[in-house]
């Protein structure tokens, strides 16, 4: 994914840009999806969000690059006032359980000036939606864009809800915070799983 990605950002901003994008993208320098923690156990967390304007492509590939293209080529003008969006993290993964490995969508959290009146995508290939508020258990993990790991993460982060005695529902939603120039031990990654919220519990 790092040669696509230097690829699409030489391509989409031209060299003299690419130096600025790659400080831009990193973590300490972009705006983060607001939340409210709710309870903390050392990787494990149970959080509050509230609804978020997202930029949403279709993935095919198991990274995604080619969502990851289009949302770019959207926050750096290709929209309808060739407005330059700032970006933010994480970027979102939505994985489709009984489809084939990658199969999902990718979403970029529009910045707070743009998220409530967001420049329309010019791809037609690129959506711009709400993510519901929602209440969400999740666990950090640590490494770069692999399917085992996320499953892995997914896995104790459920034994996790089930020891709580709460209950999740829908499909996990996979949380990329650094761009992959970043070291994979540095990387911030989390899985989340929407919790069913029930008198006494949240």
């Amino acid at each position: 994914m790092r040669k696509r990605t230097i690829a699409v950002a030489a391509g989409t901003l031209g060299v003299a840009g690419v130096a600025a994008w790659l400080l831009s993208t990193s973590r300490a320098f972009t705006q983060r999806v607001p939340y409210e923690v709710l309870e903390h156990d050392g990787r494990f967390e149970i959080r509050s969000y509230a609804a978020i304007p997202v930029a949403v492509a279709e993935m095919s590939g198991e990274k995604g690059n080619d969502a990851f293209g289009r949302l770019f080529r959207f926050i750096a003008g290709g929209n309808s006032r060739q407005q330059k969006l700032s970006m933010t993290s994480p970027v979102f993964i939505d994985r489709r359980a009984g489809h084939a490995p990658g199969h999902g969508t990718m979403s970029f959290a529009l910045p707070a000036d743009a998220a409530y009146n967001p420049p329309a995508p010019a791809e037609g290939m690129v959506k711009l939606e709400r993510r519901p508020a929602a209440k969400m258990a999740v666990v950090r993990f640590s490494g770069g864009m692999n399917r085992n790991s996320e499953s892995e993460a997914e896995e104790q982060l459920r034994a996790w809800v089930r020891n709580r005695g709460l209950t999740s529902h829908g499909e996990p939603v996979v949380a990329y915070y650094d761009s992959p120039f970043i070291p994979p031990f540095l990387k911030r990654n989390e899985v989340m799983l929407p919790l069913d919220v029930q008198a006494g519990h949240l």
